[in-house]
């Protein structure tokens, strides 16, 4: 089995942007807490009034952590054998996998730019480009005339998208071969 780690670059405007985007919800929170602080009312009435909006807020601000999290610490772990391929981002409040048989790669490819569009799967707020993120430089084509495709290796230089590519090309040909 062959193993390769690939490590999240830390894009600073995706980062400063994230943080940004947790100004917000948290202002919201400690807003509604301090106004009830100040109110007579019981808190509990009044979140039972707008638990919808705040589960809301959180689910938001977990994302956002997620992706904050993925920016500062997160890496792929991509395993190669002759049975499966399967990439696990790690790092970050939610582990990813993506698992394929190997038998299913039509072609392994680099991508010169970075990806126009996210998968709804991989982002589903769909603002990565605007915040200052990188689509994957890595493509996996796979399924009944590789139609199905991965991509991974978010933020990766184009020389290590190519050290990459053609490592996991010499590693699938040799699992071809065998």
């Amino acid at each position: 089995m062959m193993s390769i780690t690939i490590r999240s670059k830390v894009s600073t405007k995706a980062l400063f942007n994230l943080i940004l985007l947790l100004v917000p919800p948290v202002s919201i929170i400690i807003v509604m807490i301090l106004l009830e602080i100040q109110s007579k009312d019981n808190i509990l009435s009044v979140l039972s009034e707008i638990w919808f909006v705040l589960i809301l807020i959180i689910a938001f601000i977990l994302y956002v952590l997620d992706r904050v999290l993925w920016q500062i610490s997160g890496y792929e772990q991509v395993e190669f054998d002759s049975s499966n391929f399967k990439t696990i981002r790690k790092g970050k409040l939610l582990t990813e996998k993506f698992i394929v048989a190997t038998s299913d790669i039509c072609s392994i490819e680099e991508q010169d730019v970075e990806s126009e569009d996210f998968s709804f799967f991989r982002n589903p707020l769909m603002f990565s480009r605007d915040i200052g993120e990188t689509g994957g430089r890595i493509i996996i084509r796979y399924g009944r005339d590789g139609k199905n495709s991965f991509e991974f290796g978010m933020g990766l230089s184009p020389h290590e998208v190519k050290f990459y590519t053609e490592q996991m090309k010499g590693i699938l040909k040799s699992l071809d071969s065998n």
